[in-house]
């Protein structure tokens, strides 16, 4: 079982590079601000193919993206 330890932000950014190489070395390390966890380091050793599968859609609706803008959106790039 990979060690787990929580780090508040604080101490985290003034420790980051030490807590990198915990991490690099295969602990889990959580950051956490005010008790609330907000992101994790682990070693990519550890990271999964298909970790994301079901987080994104498999097709993604891109027709918005060749819309013309309309006018008024438009004008504000002039």
């Amino acid at each position: 079982m990979t060690k787990q330890t929580l780090v508040e932000i604080t101490t985290a950014q003034a420790k980051f590079l030490e807590l990198v190489e915990r991490a690099h070395a295969g602990e889990e390390i959580i950051i956490t601000d005010k008790g609330k966890a907000l992101a994790q380091l682990f070693p990519l050793a550890q990271r999964k193919a298909g970790a994301l599968k079901g987080f994104l859609p498999d097709t993604i609706d891109d027709s918005a993206l060749f819309k013309p803008l309309p006018e008024d959106e438009l004008s504000l790039f002039e």
